[in-house]
């Protein structure tokens, strides 16, 4: 009983993720979790394993209870395979094409430019694009007024 409470009481504040949640904020904030608990010894890797599953909901968690017996036996197959089942190639690479076209709106300021874009990329942190080719998509992505503004600020055309 003592046990289930603890499990509980540190797995409150974590939303249970259901197909439609973004896989990558639930395992951040599932590791953030993790770490505060005391393992009494046990491995993180198990820890992990162990309490996953708790924090899967309706077709997510079918998914999970559909993997063949002993298919996911390290915390980082597990991971690897929610990943591609709920953040697959195909919205991976929808989401590079939108951080590659990435373009500042009408009447959004610099900073809400730069938020938004920040987002996109925490949204697909595998994305594996480079960070000069990324500050070359937001630089490319702003309004004339602003691109001005920050050219002056560099001193010249920045990405000269």
């Amino acid at each position: 009983m003592g046990d289930e409470l603890e499990l509980n009481n540190l797995t409150r504040p974590l939303k249970d993720f259901t197909a439609g949640d973004d896989p990558h904020i639930h395992i951040k904030d599932f590791f953030a979790v993790c770490a505060t608990m005391d393992n009494g010894g046990i491995s993180d890797e198990a820890i992990r394993l162990r309490l996953f599953p708790f924090l899967l909901k309706e077709r997510a968690k079918e998914w999970l209870y559909s993997l063949p017996s002993g298919s996911v036996t390290t915390w980082t197959s597990l991971a690897s395979k929610f990943l591609a089942k709920f953040f697959p190639a195909q919205k991976t690479n929808h989401t590079r094409k939108e951080i590659m076209g990435v373009q500042q709106l009408d009447g959004e300021s610099f900073h809400e430019y730069w938020d938004r874009f920040q987002r996109l990329l925490a949204s697909c942190p595998h994305h594996q694009i480079e960070d000069w080719q990324l500050m070359q998509y937001f630089y490319e992505g702003l309004l004339d007024s602003e691109r001005m503004m920050v050219d002056a600020t560099s001193g010249g055309g920045l990405m000269n």
